[in-house]
């Protein structure tokens, strides 16, 4: 139970701290905005690498995630702390970020030739076909299971 309250009251000091911070960076000493992140900043580019899985682009959205912050600042509520506050828009930037990877570009779709007007170019399929799959990694096999099913149903 005590180290309940320590930890609440540690909290609440914590919190306390970084609204003081906030007033002050607000109030135009914007010099201060590095104290307020820089103990967070390894938690920004691991959460950012977590679901990203490419340091640069970790690297990237954790500069917009702070640049972001920084010009929403003013936006931030108090009610929990900064870092919940600024990780969360890590993780929002983070799969923006995962979403516009996967996107495929129309311009990809268009014909060179007539740049007004949409063409579709057709696409491969990509998928194999579960028999020729088997027929070339296991003819053997394959064959063995045709004569089988020739000889049980009387076809072919």
């Amino acid at each position: 139970m005590q180290n309940t309250l320590v930890k609440e009251s540690e909290d609440d000091r914590v919190i306390e701290g970084e609204r003081e911070l906030i007033a002050d960076i607000l109030a135009g000493n914007h010099e201060r905005y590095y104290e307020l992140i820089a103990p967070i900043e390894r938690r920004v580019y691991y959460t950012a690498y977590a679901i990203l899985r490419t340091e640069a682009d970790a690297e990237e959205v954790s500069q917009e995630a702070i640049l972001k912050a920084f010009r929403g600042l003013r936006t931030f509520r108090g009610e929990a702390r900064f870092s919940s506050w600024l990780l969360s828009i890590v993780g929002n930037e983070a799969r923006m970020r995962l979403r516009k990877r996967r996107e495929v570009s129309l311009e990809l779709l268009k014909s060179p030739d007539n740049e007004d007007e949409y063409t579709p170019i057709e696409l491969a399929e990509w998928r194999e076909i579960p028999v020729e799959a088997l027929a070339q990694k296991e003819p053997r096999a394959l064959r063995k299971h045709w004569r089988h099913f020739r000889r049980f149903t009387g076809k072919f």
